[in-house]
């Protein structure tokens, strides 16, 4: 896409638009109209968007993230991120009214997973990672009686 944003990867077809400087304050830009104006004119352009974030918890930028893409893939680091961070990762993103698409569960020591064998591939084990954090049809938060964003 010569002229554009996007810049070329070494993978046919794939580009990627740079962040640049952070700004003072990423999450009222996050949260404007200029956000929804580019994700509408790169979404013209492409086939799919895939937008990496920080972290859910800490900061405002992926609950916002979340609230306005299709889908949200929560990715989980296994070796050091404890039950109850997922938890409340998964609250924040559910208040956000984040269409929670599965989980990847990274940093995984078979070693120290206890007994048994096979790795689990496929939708099975990210809807049980998810069932065993606490999120699920049974264990989802209450519904507030007001809309989060005020």
């Amino acid at each position: 896409m010569p002229g554009s944003i996007f810049q070329e990867t070494d993978v046919e077809g794939l580009f990627f638009m740079p962040s640049g400087p952070i700004p003072p304050n990423p999450a009222e830009l996050l949260a404007g109209p200029k956000m929804m104006s580019l994700l509408s004119t790169a979404s013209e352009k492409v086939d799919t968007i895939i937008i990496d974030s920080p972290p859910v918890m800490g900061l405002a930028d992926t609950p916002l993230l979340a609230s306005v893409a299709s889908g949200t893939l929560l990715v989980i680091s296994t070796s050091d991120t404890r039950r109850g961070v997922v938890k409340g990762a998964l609250k924040r993103l559910h208040f956000a009214r984040a269409r929670l698409v599965g989980a990847v569960m990274n940093k995984c020591d078979f070693r120290r997973a206890g007994y048994g064998y096979g790795y689990g591939y496929g939708y099975g084990s990210a809807h049980a990672a998810l069932e065993y954090y606490g999120y699920g049809q049974k264990n989802r938060p209450a519904e507030v009686e007001h809309s989060p964003r005020g």
